[in-house]
Formats: structure tokens, sequence, C-alpha cells
């Protein structure tokens, strides 16, 4: 069986056109947070710092609180459990909850085509 050297999807990305390739990531990228997963380049930052410490930071910090109004409420993550962050970017929250991705599902959903093919790409 011939493997091939990247993977192709089509993912419908302007009005006018009807698809295109989605290149497999470079290999090389190094751009990785202490979680271990990659970071947008900074304009996807969507206005969200001017560098990747200002960006990642204001995830942590909005998870953090959101994490802490819901176990003022009773709230706490269990088995099984779905989020969905409507309108993810590229992961500058969604990112935070790697913690507790391995019991529960995580999906991140945007408009932005540019955001959702750099986290297909990257993540």
């Amino acid at each position: 069986m011939e493997v091939m050297p990247y993977s192709i999807a089509y993912l419908a990305n302007k009005r006018d056109s009807y698809s295109y390739i989605v290149p497999m990531p470079d290999p090389k990228y190094k751009d990785i947070c202490k979680l271990g997963l990659p970071i947008p380049p900074n304009n996807l930052y969507e206005g969200y710092g001017k560098n990747s410490e200002e960006y990642l930071t204001s995830g942590e910090k909005h998870i953090s609180k959101m994490r802490n109004i819901l176990k003022e409420a009773g709230y706490s993550f269990e088995e099984g459990n779905r989020i969905l962050d409507f309108g993810c970017a590229g992961g500058r929250m969604i990112r935070w909850f790697n913690d507790i991705a391995t019991k529960c599902e995580i999906w991140g959903t945007d408009i932005s085509s540019e955001h959702i093919i750099w986290c297909k790409q990257y993540t």
C-alpha cells in the first residue's frame, strides 16, 4: 500500500469557491504552549493579546473564571460530559480544558474558516 506524504481534506472557504485542499501542517512548527499544544499565529488572536503570552494568559484567565463560577454553582466535570466552545477561533480558551480531555468530549466550532483550518491542521 502506498502511503501519501500528506492527507487531503476539502473545506469550504469562500462563497465563490466550492472547496480547496488543506495541507498537512509544517512538521517544524515550534510555537507550542506549556500544555504541549500549538499556538496560532498572531493574526488569529482576534485582539486577545499582542503576543502569545498575552493571548494564552487571557484564555487561561477566562477559563479559570468560568470554572470558578461553575464550581460555586455546584457543577463538576464528570466522565462523559460534553463541552462546546461556540466561537472557539484558534483555541484560546478551549485549550485550558486539556486536563479533562480524557474524560469529557470537548468540541470547538467557529464561523471563521481561517481559524478552523488552522485548528484542523495543528491540533
